[in-house]
């Protein structure tokens, strides 16, 4: 008997320690992430990405990295909860890669690579741990960078702007501060081949003004759509611009002003109530007239780790200064004097296009210039672009230049053009062709052998004869399709989706629960004997 009893507790023992080991085992697997297994999941993820992009397309890089990532993910067989996080997609992988995640953010630019090389952070949220992996990204125009070109954009003499002009109701969003950089910088370039683009990765917001942080801003300059530098251009400011009525008085210009902005003001302060303690208060909004930017246009580090930042002090034509109480950084808004304007006609004679503004919308000594297009590489990309949409077309390049230089209207323009011999006028249309291929299709009117429609940009434009009688007068743009959103769901190993919210430490435990259940039925059967 004594035996037995001894016996008993030996088994009990023993059940007792293998269910305690298995489950701290389990728990240690589940949690504990090293070196190697981060970069184990690094390998899993792709080397490199063809993306069948421009590199002046590289925004739209970041669906294809998405699709990439998930499809090495689900193909190695890992599972993987995915959600939003500040408007990007995150990864919390499952099973034995538990407490690993990482996230796909947009692409930006700070360096000429920044657009060929994305990098994911793979974190061990447990322990802390990172591992950086590079993706190259390879589009299908990177083969045609050539050094010829790169002299080009390296030679291009480039001012920093300081500030931007901006109207009142569009000083919205630091996407439309950067859209009006680039459009500034092209307009001093002045060269169809090159675009810029524009961005910060921090900034500012004040009840007027919007402004890059420490940083600056960069710009990115492609020419025919491969990137060949980049460069900063200081800590940029966008201004907003009002016209005042010529029937208010010159003493009466502030007070107009300040009931303009004070509902900026009020809004802003609100917003800031909502985490300190202030309250909004129009007396304490000062309106002068004047305005002096302290632009700092270039940093760079000494070699003793302080700074070298080069300011000069920028003043704002027409400019007016609002300060707020408390508020250590002033606001800048332009004001016009509303002033008579003069109707402006112009006619291209090789064409018979005409042109129809006022002064107000672009210079008095503007003029129109037009070539008929018939051949060449903007020929075939628009004939492309339209090719199934109608029976015959005219293309023409239609510019504006004031002191030879080019420019582009400050509003809407109407434009009038001869409708060709032989074209049915049920069925004529107009698009303006961007260099990508991208149409925009305007309203139009026919009228004594002319169709007549209004733009704000000049390029190239198509008069054409569609192959339906389908002008409704509708504009409509003709955008790459967008590229569908991802599910949010987990796919499982067959590449269903599941809903269901599971981890690998819930399946092993589940597997060591019956291991446990099973020891402990036969230590019962054994004890029973006993």
């Amino acid at each position: 008997m004594k035996h037995k009893t001894i016996l008993k507790f030996i088994v009990v023992i023993g059940i007792m320690l293998l269910a305690t080991i298995l489950i701290g085992a389990t728990k240690v697997q589940a949690v504990e992430i090293t070196d190697e297994t981060l970069q184990e999941v690094a390998n899993i993820l792709p080397n490199k990405i063809q993306l069948d992009l421009k590199e002046v397309e590289y925004e739209k890089a970041t669906a294809t990295i998405v699709k990439e990532v998930e499809k090495s993910l689900n193909s190695n067989n890992i599972t993987y909860n995915k959600k939003e996080e500040w408007g990007y997609p995150t990864y919390n992988l499952q099973g034995e890669f538990e407490n690993i995640s990482f996230s796909i953010n947009d692409i930006h630019f700070y360096s000429i690579e920044g657009i060929r090389e994305y990098y994911i952070y793979l974190r061990a949220d447990s322990s802390n741990k990172y591992n950086n992996k590079k993706i190259e990204l390879v589009y299908n125009n990177s083969d045609k960078y050539n050094k010829a070109d790169e002299q080009i954009v390296k030679n291009l003499k480039i001012t920093p702007a300081g500030y931007y002009e901006v109207e009142l109701n569009k000083n919205t969003s630091f996407g439309n501060m950067f859209e009006v950089a680039g459009k500034y910088y092209m307009n001093m370039v002045n060269d169809s081949s090159i675009t810029i683009k524009a961005y910060a990765g921090a900034g500012d917001g004040m009840p007027l003004n919007l402004m890059t942080g420490e940083s600056g801003t960069y710009i990115a300059i492609f020419r025919n759509g491969i990137l060949y530098d980049v460069r900063g251009v200081g800590n940029d400011i966008t201004i907003p611009s009002i016209t005042i009525p010529s029937n208010i008085s010159e003493d009466k210009i502030n007070e107009y002003i300040l009931n303009i902005v004070k509902p900026e003001y009020k809004s802003f302060i609100e917003m800031l109530s909502e985490t300190e303690e202030i309250s909004f208060d129009e007396s304490k909004i000062k309106v002068s007239k004047g305005a002096i930017y302290h632009f700092r246009e270039s940093v760079s580090v000494n070699k003793d780790g302080t700074l070298n930042e080069k300011y000069r002090d920028i003043t704002i034509p027409n400019g007016y200064t609002i300060s707020y109480e408390g508020m250590e950084e002033d606001g800048y808004l332009i004001a016009r004097r509303e002033t008579s304007t003069s109707t402006i006609t112009k006619t291209d004679t090789s064409t018979n296009i005409k042109l129809e503004t006022t002064s107000n919308v672009v210079p008095e000594n503007t003029q129109l210039e037009v070539k008929k297009l018939t051949t060449g590489n903007t020929y075939s990309i628009v004939e492309k672009a339209i090719n199934n949409e109608v029976s015959k077309f005219v293309l023409y390049d239609i510019t504006l230049k004031s002191n030879n230089t080019t420019i582009q209207p400050n509003g809407k323009v109407k434009i009038s053009i001869p409708i060709p011999n032989g074209y049915d006028t049920s069925k004529i249309v107009v698009y303006r062709i961007a260099e990508n291929g991208t149409k925009t299709k305007y309203d139009t009117t026919i009228n004594n052998g002319y169709v007549t429609f209004e733009t704000d940009h000049f390029s190239n434009y198509v008069v054409a004869e569609e192959t339906t009688t389908t002008n409704n007068g509708s504009g409509t743009t003709t955008e790459p399709t967008e590229t569908p959103k991802q599910p949010t769901t987990k796919p499982t190993t067959s590449g269903k989706l599941d809903d269901t919210p599971k981890t690998g430490a819930d399946n092993t435990m589940s597997v060591i629960s019956s291991i446990v259940s099973v020891l402990s039925i036969i230590g019962i059967a054994i004890l029973k004997k006993f």
